[in-house]
């Protein structure tokens, strides 16, 4: 299985996981322009074919690759059960992400012409497993799932450039008073319409800064990423509703976008420790007592 989704210019996911008898190439096209490929080798072991050559890839370890126009793709080994996942982004979006200019930072690291790998200190796995079960989710509602895509991505990407560049904030200017207003902001839009909110990308242009920047603002402020802080919002209005009785537990979970029931109810018992029935049935024996 290989997918790619491609959620804005410059900035894609690849993730492949498969078993096969037979030494397979599993092809992921690269669009037209040059992309850097930021992944990791989470189980198995496989090689990465890009420019016509073979690169080994050790199990969790980061790795950032160069890459032009050339297909490139993971080379599996034989009777091997291989999972791998790859931020694929151009140096445009790279950029404003970290707020660099990381062409002449990037240079010498990537040696022309032979498109070395360069192997950088290892972010949290857990974040690269949320990052590829995230393009599973195709039952959540697009803007929740794009957000979770967005953050996990900028979380992998800030640390690799921080390994690479040096820096806890890979080299990133300290706050202003401006990155904490835009933050504030950010999180009074999504708290007034969290139903349907609008996407870290466009609020970043609208506050003319980087998402990546955007995001450190609103961690550092209120200290969950902006994703967890709508999920928290969201199940928040979920335990009202419940407690309403106006709505089934299923309605609910259908309107803050998820395709299963069963998704919501897992959520909604982490955060408040019981499960959205026995929320229910409990606020109907307080409103009606026996006897």
């Amino acid at each position: 299985m290989c997918e790619r989704l491609d959620f804005s210019e410059g900035f894609a996911l690849c993730r492949v996981q498969a078993r096969t008898n037979r030494p397979t190439l599993f092809e992921a096209p690269v669009k037209d322009g040059d992309y850097l490929h930021i992944q990791v080798l989470l189980e198995g072991c496989c090689a990465f074919r890009n420019h016509k050559r073979d690169t080994r890839l050790a199990p969790f370890r980061s790795v950032l690759l160069d890459s032009d126009r050339n297909t490139a793709g993971w080379l599996s080994d034989s009777g091997c059960e291989f999972h791998a996942v790859s931020i694929d982004i151009s140096r445009e979006r790279l950029s404003r992400w970290v707020d660099r200019d990381t062409e002449k930072l990037l240079k010498p690291l990537l040696r022309d012409g032979q498109h070395e790998v360069t192997a950088m200190n290892s972010p949290d796995f857990d974040i690269w497993r949320r990052l590829s079960g995230e393009v599973l989710r195709s039952g959540r509602d697009n803007t929740m799932r794009r957000l979770a895509i967005e953050s996990h991505a900028m979380q992998i990407v800030h640390s690799s450039m921080a390994s690479l560049f040096g820096g806890e904030d890979g080299g990133l200017p300290g706050l202003t008073p401006r990155d904490r207003d835009a933050a504030h902001d950010m999180r009074d839009r999504l708290s007034a319409d969290f139903l349907t909110p609008p996407d870290l990308s466009s609020l970043a242009a609208e506050y003319r800064m980087s998402p990546r920047r955007l995001e450190r603002a609103f961690r550092e402020s209120f200290g969950v990423s902006s994703f967890q802080y709508l999920l928290n919002v969201r199940l928040d209005y979920a335990y009202q509703a419940l407690l309403g009785g106006e709505l089934h537990y299923k309605e609910i979970a259908w309107r803050l976008g998820y395709r299963h029931a069963t998704s919501f109810s897992h959520a909604f018992r982490k955060k408040f420790g019981i499960a959205p029935s026995e929320l229910v049935r409990r606020s109907m024996r307080a409103k009606h007592p026996a006897g």
